[in-house]
């Protein structure tokens, strides 16, 4: 669990997903996570899920955009570079909620 959290290729694909989500996705927070809920795991998510990974959502973009560098930091792991088009503490935010729907059980298991 820890490798697919902190590993830098795991972060960068997690970047790269959250940058794909806002670019398909709707501009509103519930079209966006519904979006990657059916990238992720072919479905949408419960209300329980919506529920969690809103207050996550919230509570990571509130810590980016009071931790900027924090944001940077996060967003230029790996090698592909950030898209400059995203706000970063945004796209951090959007990268936590993909690290933590990457980092399922249900995405990594077969059953």
């Amino acid at each position: 669990a820890l490798n697919l959290l902190n590993d830098p290729n795991f972060v960068e694909s997690a970047r790269v997903l959250a940058e794909r989500v806002l670019r398909e996705a709707k501009k509103d927070d519930g079209a966006r996570l519904n979006h990657a809920y059916k990238l992720v795991l072919s479905r949408d998510p419960t209300d329980a899920e919506r529920k969690t990974m809103g207050d996550l959502f919230i509570y990571a973009k509130k810590d980016f955009k009071q931790r900027p560098d924090a944001a940077k930091k996060l967003i230029s792991i790996g090698q592909t570079p950030a898209d400059p088009k995203w706000d970063p503490s945004e796209l951090a935010a959007w990268t936590t909620i993909s690290r933590a729907l990457l980092n399922l059980s249900e995405t990594t298991t077969r059953n």
